[in-house]
């Protein structure tokens, strides 16, 4: 047997829809930042530092305003 009241809480739930999405999103977030730790840690020049550190910001700031839109979204179709 199922566990139907719960599977009807989480239904219920507002956020339920986006559970997927946000996981997904904070994989590539994790990831995002991973590669920031390691362009830290490498030896390259700090200008090179900067232009790759530079670039991995815009796609995580691309990334959290889409989330939090999409979220938006979400919660407004409830």
């Amino acid at each position: 047997m199922g566990r139907g009241d719960l599977a009807d809480e989480m239904n219920d739930a507002p956020m339920a829809s986006e559970y997927k999405p946000l996981t997904r999103a904070n994989e590539r977030l994790r990831d995002i930042n991973a590669e920031m730790r390691e362009v830290r840690r490498s030896g390259d020049s700090p200008e090179d530092k900067r232009h790759k550190l530079d670039a991995l910001s815009v796609a995580r700031n691309a990334l959290l305003k889409a989330v939090v839109e999409g979220s938006k979204t979400a919660q407004g179709e409830r």
